[in-house]
């Protein structure tokens, strides 16, 4: 039977509430709040001696975990890498810095931090053989979102009521400092609500919206619309693709909405602009 030591420094079998809530504590330092501890002998609820040995352990563990930073250096034979398929390029992310467009690189066993999701990935910009001098880091976003937003006012003619001065909002989700699509609404607060919403959208759709090329992606995509089946033919500006039907030349049905309108119907029936983005019509994993 293994028996229990009040002097073993990582046991908590005879710690009181106080000495656990405590432990808890150190090992929720950081590096430097351990050193900062360590040097001013910080004392609540261990004796010192206790407190020193968990805050030497914490310095022990995370030298240990600093020890597991490996940089490319020039010696390093990045080629080999690529040859060996220990490095690669990500392929689809839409990384900017300003206007400069950035490749990634994944390059196992290379770490240029400890801690972070982007451990082994490394960038450099677009186009440029990757090495020592021009690779850093990467935890940046794979692509940046944005909205921007501005009230202003705008003159209308009303043929029941006379001319007047109306409100609206301009509010436009950008991606990587460029419009990406806009959002209607005529006061800010509302636009932002809705903006906030259709941003939310955008980040989980089907739809890569972040990968660099996502229209041409998108162009020949067969899908099912309405449930019938149908292929994407053509991707416009704010997220609007022109579906076509693919039933051997059949048209699509016709909804319920265009029975009493034909003619209105016979315009769309063999082709129709959809918003990708608000469009519940659309079933992405078409199989057949």
């Amino acid at each position: 039977m293994k028996t229990h030591n009040s002097d073993c420094y990582y046991c908590t079998y005879h710690m009181n509430e106080d000495d656990k809530k405590e432990r808890e504590r150190i090992h929720k330092l950081s590096y430097q709040e351990a050193i900062d501890n360590l040097c001013d002998g910080h004392q609540v609820g261990f004796s010192h001696n206790r407190e020193e040995e968990f805050l030497k352990a914490k310095l022990r563990n995370l030298d240990d975990r600093i020890q597991e930073i490996k940089h490319i250096h020039k010696d390093t034979d990045l080629k080999t890498l690529q040859k060996n398929k220990k490095m690669a390029k990500v392929n689809g992310w839409d990384v900017h810095v300003d206007d400069e467009q950035w490749d990634v690189w994944h390059i196992k066993g290379y770490n240029w931090c400890i801690g972070s999701r982007w451990d082994d990935y490394w960038c450099c910009p677009a186009g440029e053989e990757p090495t020592y001098k021009n690779l850093r880091g990467f935890q940046g976003h794979v692509c940046c979102w944005g909205i921007r937003c501005e009230e202003y006012n705008y003159l209308k003619s009303k043929w029941s009521s006379g001319d007047s001065l109306e409100r609206s909002c301009k509010t436009v989700i950008t991606k990587n400092g460029k419009p990406f699509y806009t959002v209607c609404g005529r006061t800010m607060e509302y636009a932002l609500i809705k903006a906030k919403h259709v941003l939310d959208i955008i980040q989980e759709h089907s739809v890569g919206f972040w990968e660099k090329d996502w229209k041409k992606d998108l162009i020949g995509r067969e899908i099912y619309y309405r449930n019938e089946p149908a292929i994407i033919q053509e991707v416009w500006s704010d997220c609007n693709v022109y579906v076509v039907p693919d039933m051997d030349g059949k048209p699509f049905s016709k909804p319920a909405w265009a029975r009493d309108e034909p003619d209105y119907w016979d315009e769309y029936k063999y082709g129709l602009k959809v918003d990708i983005i608000e469009s519940n019509d659309i079933w992405w994993w078409r199989k057949d």
